[in-house]
């Protein structure tokens, strides 16, 4: 029974759509080829296989398969060096800080920079995975239609390659020229399960897969997996107006909440040390205390600046992983959230130097005079 889905019963791929399919398989080996830059290979292939390895798994998520994997790499680790031996350089010849901090400084930024371009290709692979869980529905039941009007599996899947599918319209051509050139169907879908970080994808690939060992129909066992991807979007889309609450108080407490109470709670600082510094009451206490006196006083040894500081860091930290939190409560992916971290960081600071700023002009001269 389930020879019949590898067989070629129907109407099969014309001339046209044959040289099409060898043609986009070509056009890809070229784009790759392209790509390669000697220099830049020998410097990758320096580096760890990890660094080739993850950028590989990464590339193929992100879509960009067409880049050559030992130059991307080679590329990206020389920049990482050229820019963190400048800031190195600056920092030392103007002298702002030791050249210790100045070389974990830059030690710190050649990680940062090594490891952004990782990170935006996850975020592009997790995006590129949730465009395709959108429209895969409707290319299911488009293949589907195909396959009843009397077309072979293979020619059914790459006509179902349309424009409006976006990057799966991508994933579907290599499928069907993966058919069309003599891959089983079975082993094309699975190909394509590994070229996309998304388990519904992956899921479907294994459903597909396991319903054509099994003799069923592939016409309806498609249309089947589509409905069943549609009940579980409107069930994910429940949960996210589910939890919409959570959202709001993470945003508040995050971008309002922290920021006012770290500006308020600065202001009295610096009116203490103010008041201290012009009623003299540090010298009071420390004589009452040689007296063997003790008093309550308000007196603090932290100065303005250091808060101002700590508040920065605090609010920073707070937003970074208010942003991990959000991305993980609506996406289910806190990988997601790293695109709102610098929104919420900045936002953040701005409520908090705002707020700091109003409170010093509004109530400042009161305390000064």
């Amino acid at each position: 029974m389930a020879k019949k889905f590898f067989s070629k019963k129907g109407k099969p791929p014309t001339e046209a759509e044959v040289k099409q399919a060898k043609a986009h398989i070509e056009e890809f080996k070229k784009k790759k080829a392209l790509t390669r830059s000697v220099v830049y290979e020998k410097i990758g292939r320096l580096l760890p296989l990890a660094f080739t390895a993850k950028a590989n798994e990464l590339l193929q998520y992100a879509g960009r398969e067409e880049l050559h994997v030992e130059s991307w790499v080679g590329v990206r680790f020389l920049e990482s060096i050229v820019l963190s031996a400048l800031a190195f350089v600056l920092l030392v010849f103007a002298k702002l800080v030791s050249p210790l901090i100045s070389l974990i400084a830059a030690l710190f930024l050649f990680v940062v920079l090594i490891s952004l371009p990782y990170a935006r290709l996850s975020i592009a692979s997790d995006k590129r995975a949730k465009e395709i869980e959108v429209v895969l529905p409707s290319a299911l039941q488009l293949m589907a239609a195909n396959i009843r009007a009397g077309m072979t599996p293979d020619r059914a899947i790459w006509l179902s390659a349309r424009p409006e599918f976006g990057p799966l319209m991508v994933e579907i051509k290599k499928a069907g020229a993966e058919t069309i050139g003599g891959t089983p169907i079975a082993i094309a879908f699975e190909n394509m399960g590994k070229r996309v970080r998304s388990r519904v994808l992956e899921r479907t690939v294994r459903l597909v897969s396991e319903g054509m060992e099994s003799g069923g129909e592939l016409g309806n066992l498609l249309n089947e997996t589509a409905s069943e991807i549609r009940s579980l979007d409107i069930l994910r889309k429940e949960m996210s107006a589910n939890v919409a609450m959570y959202s709001m108080f993470i945003v508040f407490a995050a971008l309002i909440g922290a920021p006012f109470l770290l500006a308020i709670s600065g202001f009295f600082v610096e009116m203490l040390a103010r008041l201290t510094a012009i009623t003299g009451l540090g010298e009071v206490t420390t004589k009452a205390t040689e007296s063997g006196i003790s008093l309550l006083t308000f007196s603090t040894s932290i100065t303005p600046q250091f808060l101002l500081y700590f508040s920065i860091a605090v609010i920073t930290i707070t937003n970074f992983f208010s942003a991990l939190l959000m991305g993980l409560i609506r996406y289910g992916d806190e990988k997601r959230g790293l695109e709102l971290a610098p929104i919420f960081i900045v936002i953040g600071i701005v409520i908090f130097l705002v707020v700091k700023i109003f409170v010093s002009n509004t109530f400042g001269a009161v305390f000064a005079a």
